[in-house]
């Protein structure tokens, strides 16, 4: 028995780093406390693509740098736009922060650079919220919601992501249209405080 409901227009992804584009071989800049460094255009890659943008890209980047708390680790020669993101009179670009499995994008449109819009961090739901959402979605799905029994500890893992996704993976025990007990193996993501998507299946 096996049954999956997906919320949202998002793939199930526990990195989730989106689009990257790591161009150089120079290791990545980590801010000093507080931020003093300027980016140039001597620091970005530049190609007949992102040339038209350069003064967007590089007001962007900096606004990120300056903003985002999670991007201590910055490569602005990364920097390029997006292919599956805004419109031709408003594009939308991305840079990558942080190092190893914490690598995320981090991406900035032309018209919030425009308008000075800070460019902060999206704050990750909080632990308590995240698994009362995936238990609720459990109960939702549960032919007899009355009957779900979600693992809070045993089987629990909650993962938080420097680019705002929070993962919950979990087990939990319902009853089905006959009375029987059976196990099932549930994951749920969020962006910041949204639920994106959920899958359950039942344990082998």
């Amino acid at each position: 028995m096996q049954f999956r409901i997906v919320i949202g227009i998002l793939s199930l992804s526990l990195i989730s780093c989106g689009e990257s584009r790591l161009t150089s071989v120079e290791q990545p800049t980590e801010r000093p406390t507080p931020p003093t460094r300027t980016f140039i255009e001597a620091d970005f890659y530049w190609d007949d693509t992102l040339t038209p943008h350069k003064d967007i890209i590089i007001r962007g980047v900096n606004m990120v740098y300056r903003d985002n708390k999670n991007c201590n680790i910055i490569d602005p020669s990364s920097a390029y736009i997006s292919s599956n993101q805004g419109t031709d009179s408003d594009p939308v670009f991305f840079v990558t922060c942080g190092s190893g499995p914490n690598v995320f994008n981090s991406f900035f449109s032309k018209s919030e650079v425009e308008k000075g819009a800070p460019m902060r961090a999206i704050e990750n739901i909080s632990r308590l919220g995240a698994i009362e959402g995936c238990e609720q979605y459990a109960k939702l799905n549960a032919t007899n919601p009355s009957t779900v029994s979600f693992s809070r500890v045993m089987d629990l893992t909650v993962i938080e992501r420097p680019n705002g996704r929070t993962s919950v993976n979990s087990t939990f025990t319902a009853s089905n249209a006959f009375g029987v007990d059976l196990k099932f193996d549930i994951q749920c993501l969020y962006d910041g405080a949204t639920f994106l998507e959920g899958v359950i299946n039942e344990s082998m």
